[in-house]
């Protein structure tokens, strides 16, 4: 019977004190350079840095053609101390992992050098507890075609280009499956974390990103999510401040970004923004993009829509907390809206300011279906949630627009209904129809329709898509409820006062999500 065997890994070291004639098996034994030490290295070897400090050396895993496998990486890892390379050669990465994979950096210093770590053409990369600090270029710089990716409790600072770079083009296959999480990135000349043209299934979570205030170079974006095709990003439980563009979402799709902190920020905490360039097989689009559970402290604009050409779609602001905005909350700026912005308990905010939407200029501003705009003009629609409409204002150009609130309210057992008012007067006499509305439920389930201001106990006619669909006596408050349970399409639903007195029962179903309509 043959026996094939297989190699066992081996552990290797390397000190600024060892000798290079050393085998390296030992920290006895370590060996000194750190380019002998990769040439000693195999698929599944570890190698360890002692503390110390190695000038004008790289670790070029390219040139030794060195990488690893699934299940056996090849990995450098801090021995004991603070191992560090400083002053790389001109024009050279520090590290250079490119074209191979199943590689892990844990626990090494570089600065003072061209580039940090660079990366093309490979996959599984893994670095953690490093520090990238004083690039002309990129601290971190995953240049085409890199795919799964851990960058986790690394510092990144006063880099000349980005922080953390991922860059792909157009005619490159999708980058997928990075993670960045529980890192410090500040002060870099371009930007903090830039996910550069089809970039996909990103995590990017519990990382601080800012500008410190002796950083004397350009302050730019926070996060960027940078020229297009870059989709499924979660951005989660981050902490923005002290800059001027924390969180810029460009030409993308499917972008959830939740329990963020925003705080001192001297521009707008989130831009929403996209070009044409039919080269880009999602053009000038930003569909479904949630905003959730954020909170929003201290800065000149809350949200912006910016592009003349920018396409939004599926736009949910829903749970957050917006404090000391120097001026609007929402600016509008120009782009086509395909459908409404829903804003659903996104209070409290301070008492003694309204929730300010800027529309500026209103001629910028284009409409799919005008039924459905939002903040265009006097005669169009903003859809809420669960928000007191008396702290809501709509800014157009230079002056303030007059909103109109129905008390109306839908209560669905599932999902969400949309309902859009037309018609709502309720001193009209008896004949007349006093409201008129439709409504589409999202999920078709049953609904509770709530109609107020009416006469107190006086008779009321509901029609459903123009035919009788029950009959109800106002309560001494002058309410009104009524049920409908088929939604197979939308249906319009009128009010009127009938001429007769009989007492009709009410009936409330429990619900979920009640929603006030202005218009």
């Amino acid at each position: 019977m043959a026996l094939s065997t297989t190699a066992s890994a081996n552990d290797y070291y390397v000190a600024t004190w060892g000798d290079d004639a050393h085998t390296g098996l030992t920290h006895e034994q370590s060996v000194r350079s750190l380019d002998h030490a990769l040439s000693l290295m195999g698929t599944g070897d570890t190698l360890y840095m002692s503390d110390g400090t190695w000038y004008g050396e790289v670790l070029d895993f390219v040139g030794h053609d060195l990488g690893g496998t699934s299940g056996n990486p090849v990995t450098v890892k801090a021995y004991d101390g603070n191992p560090t390379l400083s002053n790389g050669p001109s024009q050279a990465n520090m590290i250079d992992t490119s074209y191979q994979d199943w590689i892990t950096i844990n626990g090494i210093t570089v600065t003072n050098g061209y580039q940090g770590y660079h990366a093309a053409w490979n996959s599984h990369l893994v670095i953690q507890n490093s520090t990238f600090s004083n690039m002309r270029m990129d601290g971190i710089n995953f240049w085409r075609q890199v795919s799964d990716t851990l960058v986790e409790n690394t510092v990144v600072t006063n880099c000349g280009e980005h922080g953390i770079h991922y860059y792909n083009q157009l005619d490159e296959e999708i980058m997928y499956n990075h993670v960045i999480r529980n890192n410090d990135i500040s002060n870099s000349g371009h930007n903090l974390i830039d996910l550069h043209t089809r970039i996909s299934n990103v995590i990017v979570e519990n990382n601080e990103l800012y500008f410190t205030y002796d950083y004397s170079g350009l302050e730019q974006v926070g996060l960027y999510l940078h020229n297009g095709d870059t989709d499924n990003i979660t951005i989660r439980n981050n902490y923005f401040h002290d800059q001027p563009r924390p969180l810029e979402i460009f030409n993308s799709e499917d972008v959830v970004i939740e329990y963020n902190k925003f705080e001192d920020i001297s521009g707008r905490a989130l831009m929403l923004s996209s070009f044409s360039d039919e080269s880009y097989e999602k053009n000038a689009r930003v569909f479904n993009i949630y905003f959730r559970n954020n909170v929003i402290d201290n800065a000149d604009y809350g949200v912006m829509f910016w592009g003349e050409d920018s396409i939004y779609q599926n736009i949910y602001f829903i749970n957050n907390t917006l404090l000391n905005i120097g001026y609007s909350d929402f600016y509008i700026h120009s782009g086509t809206f395909k459908n409404p912005i829903i804003l659903e308990d996104n209070l409290p905010r301070e008492q003694s300011k309204t929730f300010t939407f800027r529309v500026y200029p209103s001629e910028a501003i284009s409409l799919i279906d005008s039924s459905n705009a939002i903040m265009v003009s006097d005669d169009e629609s903003i859809t809420v949630c669960d928000v007191d409409a008396s702290s809501i204002k709509v800014e157009s150009i230079d002056a303030y627009l007059t909103i109109n609130t129905y008390p109306i309210y839908a209560h669905p057992t599932t999902g969400h209904v949309n309902v859009e008012v037309y018609k709502y007067d309720t001193s009209l006499p008896q004949g007349e129809i006093l409201v008129d509305f439709t409504a589409k439920s999202t999920d078709g389930g049953s609904v509770v329709f709530t109609v107020d201001d009416l006469q107190p106990n006086h008779c009321y006619d509901i029609k459903m898509d123009g035919v009788d669909l029950t009959s109800k006596q106002a309560d001494p408050s002058g309410q009104i409820q009524f049920t409908s349970s088929e939604w197979s399409r939308e249906h319009s639903f009128s009010v009127q006062e009938t001429t007769y007195s009989s007492y009709f029962s009410t009936t409330a179903d429990a619900g979920s999500d009640s929603y006030i309509v202005l218009g």
